[in-house]
């Protein structure tokens, strides 16, 4: 019997964290602006993302990259977000 191992060539580690906000009226508007745009730029990834897979492309890490940090609702992230 043959077993294979696949061994990724980057481990990536995501962490999620959990907070409370204390003072919600004061970040409310920042949070939903963030979010709105965030929401857009998701679009703007999946929409280039689909496009290439039309054309049986696949998207490169650098050519979406430069999508998403050229489009006009980049500049309206936060620096901490983006």
């Amino acid at each position: 019997m043959t077993s294979f191992i696949h061994v990724p060539r980057r481990l990536e580690v995501h962490h999620s964290y959990r907070a409370r906000v204390y003072n919600h009226s004061q970040v409310a508007d920042s949070f939903d602006r963030n979010g709105w745009t965030t929401s857009k730029l998701w679009n703007v990834g999946n929409y280039y993302s689909r496009r290439r897979w039309g054309n049986w492309e696949t998207p490169d890490y650098e050519e979406l990259k430069h999508e998403l940090k050229s489009h006009n609702k980049y500049k309206g992230l936060h620096s901490q977000s983006s």
